[in-house]
């Protein structure tokens, strides 16, 4: 069995055979499927530096948030976090508490290999713009740290990502330069799940629009009707996705 098909099982007895496996999520699905340790059998020698060569800046980075939002939910559960701790999505319940701990304050319990400073920011999404953005203003100071402001090589990959990402959002519909890129709908307060279904649906529809509107309106005219009748104002440019 591989490892992906393994996924959701969990063994009394787990025979892995680690040597194959080519990544640490690789290593983690298959020796996260024992019941106990003593049950884990390792069949032979693996490669260490598999899971010893450092994560990449996005993983590192949802670590560090999901220490400050272990300790948020530690605190809430204690009736002892701040009453002007506030947010509806975590990136702005993040925000919050450093407002609060300040930009220097690292959870006790965070491991030091994820612990940010000047020179390896904490990156967070701006509120305003929805950008990433290095914070590197009230840290302390690392020992070995320049004098220079430096922002480390993954926090300029997300912020790279970023620009990138909010590139294709400017105007409605990005096209590739080929023009054959599927259209699809505008990100907008976490609607990912949502774009994804309408993308999907629109594509569909719009191969032979006149079929799918009266396929889409027997199969349910209040729901897939309705959004029938938005994919062809879109279409004749009345609404945008």
């Amino acid at each position: 069995m591989t490892d992906y098909a393994s996924q959701g099982k969990t063994r009394v007895f787990n025979v892995v055979d680690l040597n194959n496996c080519y990544t640490h999520q690789s290593y983690y699905t298959a020796l996260s499927r024992s019941a106990s340790a003593a049950g884990t059998i390792i069949l032979q020698g693996f490669d260490t530096r598999k899971i010893t060569g450092g994560a990449s800046g996005a993983l590192r980075q949802e670590f560090r948030d999901l220490e400050i939002l272990d300790e948020i939910s530690k605190l809430t559960y204690d009736g002892l976090l701040p009453q002007s701790v506030q947010g509806d999505r975590r990136n702005l319940l993040i925000a919050s508490y450093r407002e609060v701990k300040g930009e220097s304050y690292i959870p006790p319990f965070a491991h030091s290999a994820i612990h940010w400073s000047k020179i390896d920011p904490y990156v967070v999404v701006n509120i305003d713009t929805g950008m990433l953005e290095p914070t590197i203003s009230n840290l302390p100071d690392k020992a070995s740290a320049p004098t220079k402001r430096v922002v480390s090589a993954s926090a300029v990959q997300g912020v790279e990502t970023a620009k990138r990402i909010k590139s294709s959002r400017d105007g409605d519909m990005p096209q590739s330069q080929g023009g054959n890129e599927p259209r699809g709908t505008q990100w907008k307060d976490n609607s990912c799940a949502y774009d994804v279904i309408v993308t999907i649906f629109y594509n569909v529809w719009n191969d032979d629009s006149r079929s799918w509107m009266g396929w889409f309106n027997s199969l349910n005219e209040g729901c897939l009707g309705a959004l029938a009748n938005g994919l062809k104002g879109y279409q004749q440019g009345r609404y945008n996705l």
